[in-house]
């Protein structure tokens, strides 16, 4: 599976993750009410640097969900 650092300024999130094989990852940001913000599938192996730019314009709570196979990864996203 997969773990992640995101570093976020001005709404631009910077998702850096090391990724063991060639299966799908599929990244996504979601608002409190499960409306979904963005959306990436990522192929790809080895060490992946991804810059996400989301239209996240309202301060509040997001959930970035990373997902492999079975496995799921979700971290809170607080917008001030």
């Amino acid at each position: 599976m997969i773990s992640s650092i995101v570093y976020a300024q001005n709404a631009k999130y910077t998702l850096e993750f090391d990724k063991d094989d060639e299966q799908l990852v599929e990244v996504k940001i979601i608002d409190m009410n499960g409306q979904e913000l963005y959306s990436k599938q990522i192929d790809t192996a080895g060490k992946i640097h991804e810059k996400i730019e989301s239209n996240i314009e309202n301060e509040g709570v997001y959930i970035l969900q990373i997902s492999q196979g079975m496995n799921s990864l979700s971290k809170k996203l607080i917008v001030e």
